[in-house]
């Protein structure tokens, strides 16, 4: 397996403040979620590149089936998740 020890998976709990303003107030949705995770991936080798990249896209579908398949714009630089959202 391979490692990713300069990668962070951060999960922040949201909520109580957040959940207590309507979806439609602001730019920020799905205000019912209690959990927002972002995944932080990092690593010193350009020969790695490929390995990694498909590493963090495994671990962002296999936490897939607990989200709400939206995304938070400034968590992401790939521009179909920016549509999808």
């Amino acid at each position: 397996m391979l490692g990713a020890p300069l990668s962070e998976m951060v999960i922040f709990r949201i909520g109580h403040g957040v959940a207590a303003v309507p979806d439609e107030a602001t730019a920020f949705s799905h205000r019912d979620a209690r959990y927002l995770f972002h995944p932080i991936c990092m690593w010193a080798d350009p020969s790695q590149d490929s390995q990694m990249i498909t590493v963090g896209r495994a671990f962002a579908t296999a936490m897939r089936p607990f989200s709400t398949g939206a995304s938070y714009l400034n968590f992401t630089p790939e521009t179909d998740r920016v549509r999808d959202a």
